[in-house]
């Protein structure tokens, strides 16, 4: 089985963002497309499935031709928590109910540039006893883009059900390993805020057509 065929993907677009004022940060239009579209078209060639964690505003990510998960309810009885609630791990959660690969790529929605060979270079970087890899750069940690095993589902489960939101945390506590990243950085360029959007809007516009 080759690594494409063994890894899914999950664009984590479940946030509240606040800092677009509320506005639904995946469906932003970034040179003529919604976020969305851009980091799906990256990371679909990488993986076997892609599937994405979105609590609003489901048809429009479907019409992308991808399953959208909304977080799952901690609970019997209770219903779909507010969007951003749960956080990244609340959408990891949902994708683990919703497949049956053993391993999980992750990233979030507002990563446009995500590199073309993320996930070969996280899966590479896996030994044996790994239960995650997360990547890194000179700045510090990038916890929403890592390869995770199904084994830390029963982990996961227990932060979330006692409040914990944090990846950076979870990852901690899973032992993940890191994965130095600092020669792909661009890769990690976020789009949080409408001046992000802005930004990265001119970046691409200034690049010759052939280097995308």
């Amino acid at each position: 089985m080759s690594v494409r065929e063994s890894i899914c993907g999950l664009i984590l677009a479940g946030g509240a963002s606040q800092r677009f004022g509320g506005r639904d940060k995946g469906q932003q239009i970034l040179a003529g497309r919604a976020l969305a579209d851009h980091v799906l078209e990256r990371l679909a060639p990488q993986v076997s499935q892609v599937l994405l964690s979105a609590n609003r505003n489901t048809f429009a990510y479907e019409r992308a031709g991808v399953r959208v998960l909304a977080d799952l309810a901690l609970g019997l009885g209770e219903g779909p928590p507010p969007p951003g609630e749960q956080g990244p791990l609340g959408g990891l959660r949902a994708a683990w109910a919703a497949t049956t690969h053993s391993w999980i790529a992750l990233c979030p929605v507002d990563a446009p540039l995500l590199a073309p060979d993320l996930v070969t270079r996280l899966a590479s970087a896996r030994q044996g006893s790994d239960t995650a890899v997360v990547c890194r750069t000179r700045e510090g940690p990038e916890p929403l883009f890592a390869l995770v095993h199904r084994n830390t589902e029963p982990a996961l489960v227990q932060r979330l059900m006692v409040g914990e939101r944090a990846a950076q945390g979870f990852w901690r506590a899973v032992g993940a390993r890191e994965l130095d990243c600092s020669d792909i950085a661009e890769s990690f360029a976020n789009v949080n805020t409408p001046q992000a959007l802005a930004e990265m809007e001119a970046r691409l516009a200034a690049r010759p057509a052939q280097s995308d």
